[in-house]
């Protein structure tokens, strides 16, 4: 089963084994298991919505507590 961005998926919802959730772009989430599990990920950016890109990636740089990860040394 894929979730895609057009249905609406509440905090917390449980992903079941083999789904798939694709989030818009600039989603805060918070992935979390009760189990050992292997979560894998990756950033797709559309040509389209580089614009909203950019201002995300710069206000995640001048407020660098956003995220739940911590921020790479330089």
């Amino acid at each position: 089963m894929a979730l895609a961005a057009s249905k609406a998926v509440e905090v917390g919802d449980p992903l079941a084994t083999g789904d798939c959730l694709i989030q818009p772009s600039g989603t805060l989430h918070a992935p979390f298991s009760l189990s050992r599990c292997l979560l894998t990920g990756s950033m797709q950016w559309d040509a389209r919505d580089m614009q909203r890109v950019v201002s995300l990636v710069k206000l995640e740089v001048e407020h660098g507590d956003l995220a739940n990860e911590e921020r790479p040394e330089s």
